[in-house]
């Protein structure tokens, strides 16, 4: 549990720092997959085991399934290869070393769609925590909204 809290500080700590509020939620979605006991294979094609290819992801398969495997996946979904990277880098990736995040929102949608297929597909999980992780992408505007720090107060 003690993982979990230190995860959810620093979201809310990058947020609040200027961070992307979706790409952050992301992230926090992907490292949670490990809390609740879910590991999709994310480092190699879930069907034969291949770390190089293009690759698509499957909730059915439990991860990413490369261009050799396309055909015995029909329900895998269709993304594109700099989604399945990202996605890939969000479950692996160390909060600490985060940088300047830059991802169009189509990407952004395509990577939530993955995120959301696997959630309720393979977990069969439905977190009532789920409608506060999509309230935050608002959050972004809410934040910019907001008054900066004066030094002093």
């Amino acid at each position: 549990m003690n993982r979990f809290i230190i995860l959810f500080y620093q979201i809310i700590h990058h947020i609040d720092e200027g961070y992307d509020p979706q790409v952050l939620t992301q992230i926090f979605e992907m490292k949670m997959l490990s809390v609740l006991g879910l590991y999709p294979t994310m480092d190699r094609c879930a069907i034969c085991g291949q770390p190089e290819g293009r690759f698509d992801f499957s909730a059915y398969t439990n991860g990413i399934v490369c261009h050799r495997c396309f055909e015995r996946d029909k329900y895998r979904l269709h993304l594109t290869e700099k989604s399945v990277k990202l996605l890939r880098l969000f479950y692996i990736f160390q909060l600490d070393r985060l940088g300047n995040i830059d991802v169009k929102q189509e990407t952004k949608d395509e990577i939530q769609r993955a995120i959301d297929t696997y959630y309720e597909q393979y977990s069969g999980l439905y977190l009532k925590s789920k409608k506060f992780l999509n309230n935050m992408k608002n959050w972004d505007d809410v934040l910019k909204d907001r008054p900066k720090k004066e030094d002093g107060d």
